[in-house]
C-alpha cells in the first residue's frame, strides 16, 4: 500500500465534501472543516481520532493514527478505534499490521505496570478487556480474508 502525502490534507487528498461543513454552525463542522483542511501531518492524535469517529471518516487517517500510538500506545480511544476500524485494507499493507501488533504488546505492557488504588486498577483492567476484544476482532476479521 502506497501512504498517502501526509503534507496534504484530506480535502485535497480526497473527494470529501467540506463545502458544506464550511457554513455549519456548530462545533463540529466548524472543526471538521478545519481538520479537512489541515495538513495531515500538523493533526494530533487527538484531532486523529475525532475524525475517525466522525462523518469524515476516511481511511487515509488509519496509518497516521499508527503513527501517534507508536509515540503513546496508551492512547486507548485511538487504538480501540483502529482495532475497530472495518474499512482500511490491512492484508495490503502487513508491515502495518506488525506495527499495530507491537502497540498493542506495548499497550498491554503498560497496562500491566498500572498501580495504585482499586479505582486505578480498575481503570486498568477495563482499558485491557476493552482492547483485547477489539484486538480479537481485528484478528478475526484478517483471518476471514487469509
Amino acid at each position: 500500500m502506497v501512504l498517502p502525502d501526509y503534507s496534504k490534507s484530506l480535502a485535497e487528498l480526497t473527494s470529501l465534501p467540506i463545502g458544506a461543513t464550511r457554513s455549519r454552525t456548530n462545533f463540529l463542522g466548524r472543526q471538521g472543516h478545519a481538520w479537512l483542511t489541515t495538513p495531515l501531518v500538523k493533526l494530533s492524535a487527538e484531532e486523529v481520532r475525532q475524525l475517525m469517529t466522525s462523518e469524515y471518516k476516511c481511511y487515509l487517517l488509519v496509518p497516521l493514527a499508527v503513527g501517534h500510538l507508536e509515540l503513546d500506545p496508551c492512547l486507548f480511544g485511538l487504538l480501540k478505534i483502529v482495532l475497530d476500524y472495518k474499512d482500511f485494507p490491512w492484508l495490503e499493507d502487513p508491515t502495518l499490521v506488525r506495527r499495530l501488533r507491537r502497540i498493542i504488546d506495548s499497550a498491554l505492557s503498560d497496562l500491566n505496570e498500572w498501580d495504585g488504588t482499586a479505582e486505578i486498577v480498575s481503570e486498568a483492567n477495563q482499558h485491557e478487556r476493552v482492547m483485547m476484544e477489539s484486538w480479537a476482532f481485528f484478528e478475526r476479521r484478517l483471518s476471514k480474508v487469509e
